[in-house]
């Protein structure tokens, strides 16, 4: 069981897709859950807002699970896998400002804003992260990289709810709001800062007979570079180099062999909880 987990670990930490969604979803339970955990009572109790109209605020604000569900498929045909992605994360980078910012009179509206924000940005990251993710994984790999990639995001859950309530004692809910808004501002970039801006598509199996890691091992290698596939080598393009390796366990998608291992040179990469906070996987 161990060597089974630390496979995972070094699986998740090694890839330079699969590192940056886990850090990135990692910061914004962190930072998301720092001020969800005490946001009610800010309301309340420093904001004196009327639980009718809270209610009604988380009520609107399920508008963006429907338009998010709606939009993220044309816009992931337009702006392509990875830029939706990284959009995502900046959307729910900034969706706890408004809370933040707003005076009294306005705190229903930026509260709506917030919910709308981070429901809308959360399906479009969960459709094409999760999707990217089951892509590019092994099969023989999927399970242990699921429970790597929510083990790193939701144990920031349990610290951040006690960070939360600590500096609320401390420095007072709407100080806190602010630590998570500000906080919230670095989620996205780990994704920002890595070669995910370059995945236009899906990984699919390919014409050639390759698996979809391996055409994307060729597009994302340095130029002149070569990988090797089975007893075959494949020319690469012309992107930094990045870590895309397949067990020798794996059984191909479609029908397509098992393989022995598909290699990309590695190299420096460009880089749930309650009430408001949308859940990333």
């Amino acid at each position: 069981m161990r060597t089974e987990v630390a496979g995972g670990i070094r699986h998740v930490l090694a890839h330079a897709w699969l590192r940056p969604i886990a850090l990135s979803i990692a910061l914004g339970y962190l930072f998301g859950t720092i001020a969800d955990s005490i946001l009610i009572l800010h309301l309340v109790s420093e904001r004196h807002v009327d639980p009718a109209l809270i209610g009604l605020a988380f009520t609107l604000g399920s508008i963006g699970v429907i338009a998010g569900s709606l939009v993220t498929a044309p816009l992931t045909r337009v702006l392509g896998v990875g830029p939706t992605i990284i959009l995502s994360a900046v959307g729910e980078a900034v969706a706890w400002i408004p809370i933040a910012v707003a005076p009294d009179p306005w705190l229903v509206p930026a509260l709506t804003t917030t919910i709308v924000t981070l429901s809308f940005f959360g399906v479009a990251w969960n459709v094409n992260a999760v999707s990217l993710r089951q892509a590019i994984t092994p099969a023989a790999m999927q399970g242990r990289v699921n429970a790597t990639m929510r083990f790193i995001a939701w144990s920031t859950i349990p610290v951040a709810s006690v960070l939360g309530g600590v500096l609320g004692s401390v420095i007072g809910l709407h100080a806190t709001i602010w630590v998570g808004a500000i906080g919230s501002l670095t989620t996205a970039l780990p994704v920002v800062l890595s070669s995910l801006g370059r995945v236009r598509e899906m990984p699919r199996a390919a014409e050639d007979g390759l698996p979809g890691a391996a055409r994307y091992a060729s597009a994302f290698a340095a130029p002149g570079a070569v990988a090797a596939v089975g007893s075959s080598t494949i020319p690469r393009g012309g992107c930094p180099p990045i870590l895309v390796t397949l067990a020798s366990e794996t059984t191909l998608r479609g029908g397509w062999r098992s393989i022995e291992g598909v290699s990309a040179p590695t190299g420096p990469s460009p880089a749930v909880s309650g009430g408001v906070h949308h859940g990333r996987w």
